[in-house]
């Protein structure tokens, strides 16, 4: 199969950790300036996610899952470079697991409307208190997931590495409908959007067809 084309200017990042049940990763795009990220510099962007990460969600965690990487890879050709930070941060929250794979979903908005959705991340956290029924979060969780949330967009828009900056949260589309009735087409240059907003939702999400390393 042949590798994706390349997107400009973007890097994905993979947040990965364990529970006692099974791994779990989070995939993010985010748009950059100046010129392309050397390994050293994705190394230390890698860091930068991990520490934020840790700081603004694991505390929202518990205590018996981890996050253990974040992986980086320069999009901007199939040639990038890549970049890795490992270490292994337990979260602070709860003492009790629920279901391994129970995550919150946030649902991020973006400057265009389209069929099947809008891009979203399933973010790893609570505990049975923090249920407010069997198919939904309570308030504090929700509310507290979507400040947490915000504060790792914050604390990576504007972050310097070498000569690159990180400029915004993104979503990368590769495919599109084309044709009645509708094909799947990939595109030939794809098509980056800024994501604008990232809020967490009551609705208990599912982490189950991401799970794995």
């Amino acid at each position: 199969m042949p590798p994706l084309p390349a997107v400009p200017g973007v890097i994905k990042f993979v947040i990965e950790g364990d529970t006692p049940a099974n791994a779990w990763a989070n995939v993010l795009h985010w748009s950059y300036s100046g010129t392309a990220p050397t390994p050293g510099d994705l190394n230390s962007f890698c860091e930068s996610l991990y520490t934020a990460w840790n700081t603004n969600i694991m505390p929202n965690v518990v205590t018996t899952a981890h996050l253990l990487e974040v992986n980086a890879v320069d999009l901007s050709s199939d040639l990038g470079a890549s970049g890795v930070w490992s270490a292994s941060a337990a979260g602070t929250g709860a003492d009790v697991e629920t279901s391994g794979n129970l995550a919150v979903l946030v649902t991020k908005t973006i400057p265009r409307r389209y069929r099947g959705g809008h891009p979203r991340t399933y973010v790893l956290a609570g505990a049975p208190a923090d249920l407010a029924t069997a198919s939904t979060w309570n308030s504090t969780l929700v509310n507290a997931i979507t400040a947490a949330y915000g504060e790792v967009q914050t604390a990576m828009i504007g972050l310097t590495h070498g000569a690159t900056t990180i400029l915004t949260e993104v979503c990368v589309s590769y495919m599109e409908s084309v044709g009645t009735p509708p094909v799947a087409t990939r595109r030939a240059v794809p098509l980056v959007l800024t994501v604008n907003s990232a809020i967490a939702q009551a609705r208990i999400g599912s982490q189950r067809r991401r799970i794995g390393r």
